[in-house]
């Protein structure tokens, strides 16, 4: 299997000397899923497209019938800046893995679920709500919990880290299922079998990796109060946090295995 990592961000100091980039952290989120870890060689592909280059970049993207499936990570961009080229050369390369001669399946988290929204003509936008951060239970739909089942399935909820303000909006066509919701972000994850699946949340994101994302929010002035209110959520939860980052990991791996 030959997957392309789109590392559209880098992340902060303390995670990268960690956990290395993006892209290494799907990787090994992916291997937590056994399915995954034993279903053979694969060959990844990161490519280093992101923000800190937001008005270039543009680059030879792998031919798709070379590919297997693409995962797109989170970014500090915007998923509808029209104007920036290399997301909108992004978003094109995502529209013709989507089409139906197309082989090549998508992963999007977060930013990647956005760009795999607007490849599919959704309205992606800001929140009228606002932000959505830390660590953050979803309601899952029916198809949610056939895909992302957890030790304690029985109540119907999911976990994730969150960092985000802009959302896909409602309705989704009408071959791609909704997995999970939230008060204020009604579309938390999105599939269609062999062809999308994504989630708005972070699940290559620990307690720790979050907490530092909101230290460096707060250094860029956003209220501290609000910062302090997504930390306090934090707190006590890693049993949790990994339990359903697992959960996620494995659905990842059966989306990419089907």
């Amino acid at each position: 299997m030959k997957v392309v990592i789109f590392e559209t961000d880098a992340p902060l100091p303390i995670a990268r000397a960690k956990h290395g980039s993006y892209g290494d952290m799907f990787k090994a989120l992916l291997q937590r899923a056994p399915s995954f870890a034993t279903a053979g060689p694969v060959e990844y592909i990161q490519l280093h497209i992101h923000a800190d280059k937001p008005d270039g970049d543009v680059r030879d993207f792998p031919p798709l019938e070379d590919v297997d499936a693409i995962i797109i990570t989170g970014s500090r961009s915007n998923a509808y800046d029209t104007h920036i080229p290399w997301i909108n050369q992004l978003t094109d390369y995502v529209k013709h893995a989507l089409a139906e001669e197309s082989k090549t399946r998508v992963v999007g988290i977060c930013f990647g679920h956005q760009i795999i929204g607007r490849a599919l003509d959704l309205q992606v936008g800001p929140n009228p709500a606002g932000w959505e951060l830390s660590l953050t239970e979803m309601a899952l739909t029916s198809e949610g919990e056939t895909h992302l089942t957890t030790a304690a399935k029985e109540d119907n909820k999911l976990a994730l880290m969150q960092f985000h303000r802009d959302i896909v909006f409602p309705p989704l066509p009408e071959n791609v299922t909704t997995l999970a919701q939230t008060d204020v972000c009604a579309v938390q994850g999105m599939h269609r079998p062999r062809k999308l699946w994504s989630v708005q949340g972070h699940p290559e994101f620990d307690t720790e990796i979050e907490r530092e994302l909101l230290e460096y929010a707060a250094g860029t002035g956003m209220d501290r109060k609000i910062i302090d209110a997504a930390i306090a959520k934090l707190e006590n939860q890693e049993t949790r946090v990994e339990r359903d980052r697992a959960a996620v990991a494995d659905a990842m791996a059966a989306f990419l295995l089907e």
